[in-house]
């Protein structure tokens, strides 16, 4: 039993320690009873000390009364103008993880009356009415140093807005923190208020990406096996249609072949005319048995008339495809490749732009990123075949345009997944 439970904590310990996911709020939307000095379950304060503690709202005694944007209360922090501020805590069951990229958001809004005390005398009340910020920290304590993660503009706005705050934490934090802070630069230390209400789950964006990539490899190796097998059955039908082939030929094993009889050649001199009475008619040639090469020269293809493009016309390639979760193109890429070059190369006075596209799965900072690399790459391989950089521009689009906004299977994908060729400009 000993055993089992070393065993236990060691596997949670890793587990807890080194992966990375998303991290869930208890009670996100701050219910509790409005009280002043009164903070809802599961959260706790940390802001100066020897201060009051924030106030669950809406709330007569502030002259709070605004509905809350979710359930029935939200938080109501202050800033003070003796450098003092209020601010709330948690303990995540999960740490934010260093070097890790999450998302949280929330929503904000200041209200239009909030009545607070001073320390030196609770009776005398202020109206703290200033637009001030939401900060958001980490830290490895309840009481300690913090260090900012992120944080909002001024919040100057009656109505609840919903703000997403991009957590890089570069180090690993146990607890989150929500303080009020003044807008700087500022001469003093002023009186305001910041209401905050329905966070959402610390949504940890890399983690996503990294499953995304193991998807898009796993989608195309089973792709690969795919294509494979149908290549091994394709070399089949054609070795069976081979033997069929050459079973149906008759069986002339048997048949007695005449003698070849040799024959004199007729030989005539260069002067003379040669007339039907002089031989025999010859034999119709044989084209089968012929083996002298037969050289056909095709026409080049004409490029397409000016007159038929315009500016702002796009040419879409799904043809044109890379290495797993990478900007390498292909082999099977080449033919699509040079089409773009033979088009720009007989038509010097074209300039276009390279976008990339990407499907569906990945984050959207992912994606951008991801289809940026791979249209320079594009952009790349034909400088690199002789086409002026100066008449193409790349641009990663992500995913911001799809083609099949509902992915359903590999060809949906593959045609969000694409390389297309806009015209910006067309010369006289």
């Amino acid at each position: 039993m000993k055993k089992y439970i070393t065993y236990t904590f060691i596997s949670l310990f890793y587990t807890n320690t080194f992966h990375a996911q998303d991290i869930e709020l208890r009670n996100p939307s701050f219910e509790g009873e409005p009280q002043v000095s009164n903070l809802p379950d599961e959260w706790r304060s940390r802001g100066t000390l020897g201060y009051s503690d924030p106030d669950t709202q809406p709330n007569e005694v502030f002259e709070v009364s605004k509905p809350a944007k979710h359930g029935k209360t939200y938080i109501g922090m202050v800033t003070r103008a003796d450098d003092s501020y209020e601010a709330i805590t948690q303990y995540l069951e999960s740490p934010l993880r260093a070097g890790e990229h999450y998302e949280l958001s929330c929503y904000l809004a200041r209200s239009d009356s909030y009545y607070s005390g001073t320390r030196q005398n609770p009776n005398l009340k202020k109206q703290h009415t200033q637009a001030i910020k939401l900060e958001v920290l980490g830290a490895n304590a309840l009481r300690g140093n913090t260090d900012i993660l992120d944080k909002s503009p001024e919040i100057d706005h009656e109505k609840w807005e919903k703000y997403t705050f991009e957590l890089k934490p570069e180090k690993d934090y146990h607890y989150i923190v929500f303080q009020a802070s003044w807008i700087t630069p500022s001469l003093v230390s002023y009186i305001g208020n910041v209401l905050i209400d329905d966070c959402s789950v610390i949504k940890c964006i890399t983690c996503e990406e990294e499953e995304v990539i193991a998807e898009y490899e796993q989608e195309e190796e089973e792709q690969e096996e795919e294509v494979i097998e149908a290549e091994e059955e394709e070399v089949i039908e054609a070795q069976e249609e081979e033997i069929v082939l050459i079973s149906s030929q008759p069986d002339n094993s048997d048949k007695i072949e005449e003698p070849l009889v040799e024959e004199s050649p007729v030989i005539f001199d260069s002067d003379e005319t040669k007339t039907n009475d002089d031989i025999e008619e010859e034999p119709t040639k044989d084209l089968a048995d012929d083996t002298t090469n037969i050289v056909i020269t095709m026409p080049e293809p004409e490029p397409e008339p000016k007159d038929t493009i315009k500016v702002g016309d796009i040419f879409k390639y799904e043809t044109i495809s890379f290495e797993k979760t990478s900007a390498d193109l292909t082999d099977d890429s080449a033919q699509s490749l040079n089409e773009i070059f033979d088009f720009l190369y007989q038509n010097p006075d074209f300039i276009v732009e390279i976008g990339g596209h990407t499907n569906m799965r990945g984050g959207y900072s992912y994606s951008e990123e991801l289809s940026q690399k791979r249209a320079e790459s594009v952009m790349r391989y034909l400088i690199q075949k002789g086409i002026d950089k100066e008449r193409m521009s790349a641009k990663g689009y992500g995913k911001e345009h799809p083609i099949v906004k509902d992915e359903k299977n590999f060809q949906d994908k593959r045609k969000n997944q694409r390389v297309e060729i806009k015209i910006l400009s067309i010369g006289k």
